[in-house]
């Protein structure tokens, strides 16, 4: 099911600017190793997020997804 609290990556639209910062991920981590992607609420950071861990290869990354650094 497409609707949920949590959006499905796999039903992510790559509007042109979505497109961009995937573009960013994929070339920017191999590189630098880590990157920050910071936006408004609610523009889509977590699903684009979400979309790009699914798309690296497990056996050559480990990640992490800090949804709030506030944490202890």
């Amino acid at each position: 099911m497409p609707f949920n609290i949590t959006p499905n990556s796999r039903f992510l639209y790559l509007r042109p600017t979505h497109q961009e910062a995937l573009d960013q991920l994929i070339f920017g981590v191999p590189k630098k190793g880590f990157i920050a992607l910071i936006g408004q609420i609610g523009c889509g950071k977590t699903t684009l997020c979400r979309r790009f861990l699914n798309e690296l290869d497990p056996a050559h990354y480990d990640t992490a997804l800090i949804l709030n650094p506030r944490v202890t």
